[in-house]
């Protein structure tokens, strides 16, 4: 083991709490339930839930999936016509049923504030509180590189892998909808996480390029950059943050070098425009900015 510890050694050693956007209100069409899990999948609990209400998959609501190997609480949305009697039934040892009440909307992808994390790392140096701080004032001075987990590629990192087989026509995608952009997000997220190596390798992390689409962190918005000039200071002061790409059929591409950069990526993997263009519903593209 080396001297920075490891995580997850136990599900109790990675707590996560999803912070809703909205909570029930007390009447409406879907039925919320607020559940806390240990080791087990976001998905294993939502097949849970619609095997005991008799509802397909695509009928249960949540707005994102949850680490497995963890104590994770989330909401779930089930219709409202389903009677929290009859699905207190999916309770276990490690599953419980926190709170329940109506809402309007059914949950899905996205209605989420944020998420709560209480992270325990064993096995660390007599050094660790040290280190850990000079790690964090680095964050606080810089910002934290916005990479996707691991947990995103499945195991030993198959599931890119299985979208190229598709673009390739090697292979063809999995009827199922759900699962078909799961997969496609994950290959998405690779090629992200392959921009953004290459950003820090290049000391373009908080470095402009010309023709990068910025990230106005306290108004939302995106512009894109015609010009270097101020770009840097903007940048040294975290009001801005270059995007990368989450490449689909409609993402906004940059221009200039920053978007030579981009194509190089996809360059790398012998993938077209065209060929994503195939799976535009499978995930049309968008902009992340690269740090936190």
């Amino acid at each position: 083991p080396g001297t920075g510890g490891h995580i997850k050694e136990l599900p109790e050693d990675f707590v996560v709490e999803e912070i809703p956007s909205y909570e029930p209100v007390g009447e409406g069409d879907h039925l919320f339930l607020k559940i806390k899990k240990r080791d087990r999948t976001t998905d294993e609990i939502a097949r849970r839930i619609a095997d005991v209400a008799e509802l397909k998959p695509m009928e249960i609501g949540f707005a994102g999936r949850k680490d497995k190997r963890a104590i994770t609480t989330q909401w779930f949305s089930v219709p409202a016509d389903r009677s929290i009697q009859q699905l207190e039934s999916i309770q276990s040892e490690d599953v419980q049923i926190l709170d329940h009440g109506l809402h309007g909307n059914k949950l899905r992808t996205g209605h989420v504030s944020a998420n709560r994390f209480t992270i325990t790392i064993r096995g660390v140096s007599e050094d660790a509180e040290e280190r850990a701080r000079e790690i964090l004032n680095e964050i606080e001075r810089f910002g934290l590189p916005n990479a996707f987990g691991p947990q995103r590629f499945g195991r030993r990192g198959e599931n890119p892998k299985q979208v190229l087989t598709w673009l390739r026509g090697k292979r063809r995608p999995p009827k199922n909808k759900g699962r078909l952009k799961m997969l496609f997000s994950s290959f998405q997220s690779m090629l992200f996480n392959d921009l953004l190596r290459i950003r820090l390798e290049r000391d373009l992390f908080v470095h402009a390029l010309l023709g990068d689409i910025m990230k106005l962190h306290e108004r939302g918005g995106m512009f894109l950059a015609e010009e270097r000039e101020g770009l840097d200071e903007r940048l040294e002061r975290k009001e801005i943050s270059p995007t990368g790409p989450i490449f689909g059929a409609k993402m906004w591409w940059p221009e200039s070098e920053a978007k030579e950069l981009e194509s190089e990526i996809l360059a790398k993997v012998d993938v077209t425009l065209e060929q994503l263009d195939k799976f535009k519903k499978a995930g049309k593209g968008t902009r992340r900015p690269i740090r936190l």
